[in-house]
């Protein structure tokens, strides 16, 4: 007679299968994943190419203050969120933060000087609340497939590795300013 242990391990793969098919019929969990993705993918983008955007505007000057701004401005803006989320419904919050920082990363792309170095300083304030509104709606209701479903938006941090080299591409072939259209869309 197997053990108990024998008996999980003949079956791993099946439960595994199960669990997959389920979280992937889920609308809320794949569209959670992929925002997750994306997500990271802007935020490395705006953090990463920060200080070239800085250099751009102010031929090299003071450059290392914008990247240093654009954390206080997300530490500020994490616990302001966190106020704003027992107000207003996480997931409007969410849309409207992602639509304003669309649109600061548009505006930045467009090179109007100080006013778009300004606008990248800000976009940190519509990174700040994504987290936890993108786990939290991703992996709500998972039910016995929290535990594996939990994995998904974690490991979807793989859009901060991916994107940079994109930007990075787009910024050595059409400058700084227009790379910021990659974390826009």
């Amino acid at each position: 007679m197997p053990t108990r242990r024998e008996a999980a391990e003949e079956t791993a793969p099946d439960r595994l299968g199960a669990t997959l098919r389920r979280l992937s019929r889920n609308p809320h969990y794949v569209f959670g994943v992929l925002a997750r993705f994306f997500n990271v993918a802007a935020q490395t983008c705006i953090w990463t190419f920060t200080i070239q955007y800085a250099m751009a505007t102010l031929g090299g000057t003071e450059a290392g203050w914008y990247l240093q701004a654009t954390m206080i401005v997300f530490l500020i803006s994490r616990f302001a969120m966190v106020g704003l989320m027992g107000v207003i419904r996480p997931a409007l919050l969410l849309a409207g933060m992602a639509l304003v920082g669309t649109v600061l990363c548009l505006f930045a792309a467009g090179g109007p000087g100080m006013a778009g170095l300004w606008a990248v300083v800000a976009l940190s304030a519509c990174l700040s609340p994504m987290f936890p509104i993108i786990y939290g709606i991703a992996t709500e209701g998972l039910a016995e497939d929290t535990k594996f479903g939990a994995a998904g938006p974690v490991m979807a941090i793989l859009g901060g590795a991916v994107m940079p080299m994109v930007q990075g591409t787009i910024l050595d072939a059409r400058g700084t300013q227009l790379s910021f259209v990659v974390p826009g869309l």
